[in-house]
């Protein structure tokens, strides 16, 4: 419902203001406070003109605050809703607890009130703003239900802006903090946002139309629950149609998003020609002592992915669909553009996504790319491992595309898991990725198609693809006019496509450290297969690759489990490199093979092992057991490089292999047709002197292999959790 003139009560601006001249003490109160009678009819015009409230210079010192413990929803500790009064050098400010927030800010930039312990004098234009609570926020907005609650208790929207079906009510905003920005029922233009507390923002609209132009936002300190978006600067919910375009954001803090958009109504965000920096808390708390770490207050990335970091730039929720056109956008920690929880969709076209930092580009100054939006020239430090992490894209259930975008990441540019991810080339350019381990993992979902990759180029280090327990119905990978180039040398890298046995295996988000069992090579061929799950279909087309396909299910965790096949379709392509089932152990950063079940440890206390490990694996061709690998070329070449095993070869008249395939111990002369239970070694190589090389690899490994510490006592202690990202 629309709100009234109570505005002049409810939000007036209170301005505190201790005069410098003349040595007098102006002392400002309202709600049945005694103003000094001169001073009264000024106060009151300052009031009424919310947008006008900067007086002179001066100065005033808050010595404290109180809360009010019975308001529904109230955290000890975490008072942002619940200040009841402000106390002042003078006098006190009444705050409804239940209905209001007393917003601090000084020439115009945001400070906490909520946690002054001791008196703090401010300088400078100094406004509190009793602000409306407005809509309620829990993350029900999202996937967790509606009484799923926040991690900042029963929070209430507000913010700079506060826009909903009924216009922009300034009731429920702080005009003090918008930086005098033209603020309508149409949009905001000109907004100059800076917060320096936590879990304030700047724009909040749900079921409106509204554009947001020209603005800069500026945003530290913590972001309360990112499945609610509280904390984020931009916040866009319900029937909404928001355009954001030629602005910029700078946040840090965990989970201080510059924009979140979700709910159930298919709320639209487009975004265009912006800048979007954010930035991890350096000193948060470490994981294995963070109390509030499951969903829905998840404030960190689960590390059973293989990642570390606490922002998530942007995030995408429920139904909702976010738009970038030739903008860029960074993160140094977690993730870029996530998307999490829902069904809706991410587009992205013609614009940069990196993990990693950048600037206004200085004269001289070396970058690794450079970039321009608006007219203004930005450098680019790439996030390389170690020093960052994260990815660009998490598609939980959502539908991601990327058309002639440029995506950089140190870990993964997409995780896919119960969603799809397509990218191509737009009007304008390719699609490029580069990423220093794996550009694409999905772990534990069913997508039909799970990728979709067209009109692409790629750089990276380790693996192009990794599917981690395949769903039931399997997944399909497609990839057509595009190039793969797998630059690391490493004894774990070189894969186009790995499937394995999943090895997140943290239970949740909550899970801080966790074990990964080991199976020896005996126990892996000792398994027993109890029948088909899915067949990850790999289909590639007009392609020249280098690289190896190995399916490795049923290397670890276990003696029974179902077929996770993989079928290979070559179309007018070829691939250089090993097609077979394997079996593979984890091993360390020296590549060497961990033999025995090892402990993955969020913190990495003495004996246990970092989120790296998660993923990297040695792979040895091997009989299949519940991992059976086919290949069905059609006009296409293949160049054997190595040992592989097949349960189905079919090939054309039209058709190549570099190698010698056997059956049955016999050296086969190919002819168009489907050949079963094949060995494929390269051309001129003895099977027998190739099948006993390849044990002799295995048994080597294992046997210079390390064994890993006993650290049952830390996993004993952990707790876990559930969410979108590590369900």
């Amino acid at each position: 419902m629309k709100k009234t003139s109570k505005a002049l009560a409810l939000v007036a601006a209170v301005c505190l203001l201790i005069s410098l001249m003349a040595g007098c003490t102006v002392d400002i109160n309202i709600e049945g406070m005694d103003l000094p009678a001169a001073e009264t009819a000024a106060a009151a015009e300052s009031f009424a003109q919310l947008d006008a409230t900067h007086w002179g210079g001066g100065s005033v010192t808050i010595t404290g605050v109180e809360t009010d413990p019975s308001v529904d929803g109230y955290v000890d500790g975490t008072l942002f809703g619940y200040v009841s009064k402000v106390l002042y050098d003078g006098g006190e400010i009444e705050v409804d607890a239940a209905t209001q927030y007393a917003i601090l800010t000084v020439d115009g930039v945001q400070y906490d009130l909520f946690n002054i312990s001791e008196p703090v004098t401010y300088t400078g234009d100094v406004v509190i703003t009793l602000a409306d609570k407005g809509d309620f926020a829990n993350s029900g907005n999202a996937k967790f239900g509606d009484d799923a609650g926040s991690l900042i208790g029963n929070f209430y929207y507000t913010g700079a802006v506060y826009v909903d079906a009924d216009g922009y009510e300034e009731a429920s905003s702080v005009v003090a903090a918008q930086g005098g920005a033209q603020v309508d029922n149409e949009g905001a233009s000109g907004l100059v946002f800076d917060s320096e507390g936590d879990y304030f923002g700047a724009v909040y609209i749900n079921g409106a139309d509204y554009t947001i132009s020209d603005s800069v936002f500026t945003a530290f300190g913590k972001g309360g629950d990112d499945f609610t978006g509280s904390g984020s600067a931009v916040v866009v919910t319900g029937e909404s149609n928001v355009t954001i375009d030629n602005c910029v954001f700078t946040t840090g803090g965990a989970l201080r998003s510059a924009i979140w958009a979700g709910g159930r109504n298919g709320a639209q965000v487009d975004v265009t020609n912006t800048v979007i920096q954010s930035y991890n808390e350096e000193d948060f708390v470490p994981y294995n002592t963070e109390d509030n770490y499951a969903t829905p207050m998840m404030q960190q990335v689960p590390f059973a992915l293989g990642l570390t970091g606490n922002i998530r730039a942007t995030l995408d929720c429920g139904n909702a669909t976010i738009t970038f056109t030739d903008s860029l956008v960074a993160s140094n920690g977690w993730a870029v553009l996530s998307t999490d929880s829902g069904s809706g969709t991410l587009i992205a076209t013609d614009m940069i996504a990196v993990v990693g930092e950048i600037e206004e580009a200085q004269d001289g100054a070396d970058y690794d790319l450079t970039y321009a939006v608006s007219g203004t020239e930005y450098g680019i430090e790439l996030g390389h491992v170690g020093d960052m992490s994260g990815y660009i894209a998490y598609c939980d259930g959502f539908t991601d595309y990327a058309y002639g975008c440029e995506w950089y990441a140190p870990d993964y540019l997409a995780i896919i898991t119960g969603g799809s991810v397509t990218v191509g080339a737009s009007d304008n350019n390719r699609f490029y990725g580069y990423s220093e381990r794996t550009a694409f993992m999905s772990h534990k979902t069913s997508t039909s198609t799970l990728l979709e990759v067209t009109e692409s180029d790629f750089d990276v280090k380790d693996n192009f693809a990794i599917v981690k327990s395949a769903g039931g119905n399997g997944e399909t990978i497609n990839l057509a006019d595009s190039t793969i180039n797998i630059y690391g040398t490493d004894a774990w890298s070189g894969s186009l496509l790995e499937v394995i046995t999943s090895d997140d295996l943290g239970g949740g988000p909550g899970a801080t450290t966790f074990v990964i069992p080991y199976s020896d090579y005996e126990t892996y061929l000792s398994n027993t297969c109890t029948g088909a799950k899915g067949e990850t279909i790999f289909n590639v087309t007009n392609c020249n690759l280098v690289g190896n396909v190995y399916d490795s299910n049923g290397s670890m965790n276990g003696t029974s489990f179902s077929d996770d096949s993989i079928r290979v379709n070559l179309v007018d392509s070829s691939i250089e490199g090993v097609i077979s089932s394997s079996y593979a152990v984890h091993c360390d950063a020296d590549g060497t093979a961990i033999i025995g079940d090892m402990t993955v440890d969020s913190y990495t206390r003495e004996g246990t092992y970092d989120y790296l490990v998660i993923g990297r694996n040695l792979n040895f061709a091997a009989p299949a057991v519940c991992n059976s690998v086919s290949l069905d070329m059609t006009g296409s070449a293949w160049i054997c490089t190595g040992l592989s095993y097949l349960a189905s070869l079919t090939v054309d008249d039209d058709s190549v292999i570099d190698g010698d395939v056997y059956q049955d111990g016999q050296k086969l002369e190919l002819k168009a047709g489907t050949y079963e239970n094949v060995i494929v070694v390269p051309a001129g190589t003895d099977l027998e002197t190739a099948v006993n090389a390849g044990v002799e690899a295995i048994e080597t490994a294992l046997a210079n292999g390390v064994v890993p510490a006993d650290c049952s006592d830390l996993v004993a202690n952990t707790d876990t959790g559930s969410s979108g990202e590590a369900s």
